[in-house]
């Protein structure tokens, strides 16, 4: 995707300078044209990919946030059940709580460390990093040795 370069062997064109800026103009505006299509293609990828490692993560959290609300009341009945003098036990609701913080608490953590793996593996901008960088070597002065 680069500007034409004049072959210095073809003979020098006709053309006057207002068309050769009309030429250049034309050349640049295609070029800029493909450069926001694929700028275009790539930040739809990015946003899937995000969207995508959102969701899990807010996931995640919700589950972590009712794993802990679960302990929580899990641990308040247990302390009632002290402090009233009652039998210590977890065959009722004070169990199930503690069963159910636990899985959600699990869960919590699968979902966190595949939503952080997604974020991490994903590569964004990649052609559009390439093609600047292939811009910038066309555009910088060749080094003379």
């Amino acid at each position: 995707m680069a500007f034409r370069q004049k072959d210095p062997a073809s003979p020098p064109s006709p053309r006057g300078l207002r068309d050769e800026l009309g030429a250049l103009a034309a050349d640049s505006l295609r070029h800029l044209r493909t450069w926001g299509e694929l700028l275009g293609i790539e930040t739809r990828e990015a946003v899937g990919i995000w969207r995508r490692h959102l969701l899990m993560s807010a996931f995640g959290f919700g589950s972590a946030i009712i794993a802990y609300l679960l302990v929580v009341g899990a641990l308040i009945g247990l302390l009632g059940a002290v402090f009233s003098g009652d039998d210590l036990s977890l065959a009722n609701w004070t169990g199930a709580a503690l069963l159910l913080g636990s899985l959600h608490f699990a869960a919590a953590l699968v979902i966190l460390r595949m939503a952080r793996r997604i974020g991490r593996e994903a590569i964004l901008f990649e052609y559009t990093r390439e093609e600047l960088r292939k811009d910038q070597q066309w555009l910088s002065p060749e080094k003379k040795h």
